[in-house]
């Protein structure tokens, strides 16, 4: 939970492009529509897998103790695009992960807010500020040598230039 100076609670705003307006929590919302403008409640909308079929969920994490994993390649965080960073306030620390995260070590371990097909990876790090759970999904990047040609994944085989598109 984000907190201010004097421990109040805090809650999450957007602000517009323009600047002009700051958006509060019920001030917007996402919809989900069928083709005839019917509105469809999140609760009955299901992901489901190139065949068609419902992929499997993850159940939610919350409430249920998880295993750390590790300590990681501290690459690995890397290799996350991060949504959400959490401060964590341990109610009890044990001495050797203390010490582990103290020495700059990092631990993966499973997150998952609601039940979801692909949950987020997570990992537990520590700084001089405090410990810390930064939330992500794996990004994968294709790296390039200067001794590789580039890839045209565009699709087309045409070598023509076309002046429109500039």
């Amino acid at each position: 939970m984000a907190v201010d100076a004097s421990g109040a609670a805090c809650t999450r705003a957007a602000m517009t492009l323009d600047g002009q307006n700051v958006l509060r929590p019920g001030m917007t919302a996402q919809g989900w529509f069928t083709d005839d403008d019917q509105n469809v409640e999140a609760s009955e909308i299901v992901e489901v897998g190139v065949d068609g079929s419902p992929l499997p969920l993850t159940p939610s994490t919350l409430g249920v103790a998880q295993s750390l994993i590790g300590p990681v390649d501290p690459r690995d965080i890397l290799d996350i695009t991060v949504e959400s960073v959490l401060a964590l306030s341990p109610l009890s620390l044990p001495e050797s992960l203390k010490a582990e995260l103290d020495a700059g070590r990092a631990f993966r371990f499973a997150y998952c807010y609601r039940a979801e097909p692909e949950p987020p990876t997570a990992f537990i790090l520590a700084n001089s500020e405090g410990i810390f759970a930064l939330i992500g999904r794996r990004t994968e990047t294709a790296w390039m040598t200067k001794e590789q040609a580039a890839t045209d994944h565009s699709g087309t085989d045409d070598d023509d230039l076309d002046f429109e598109m500039v």
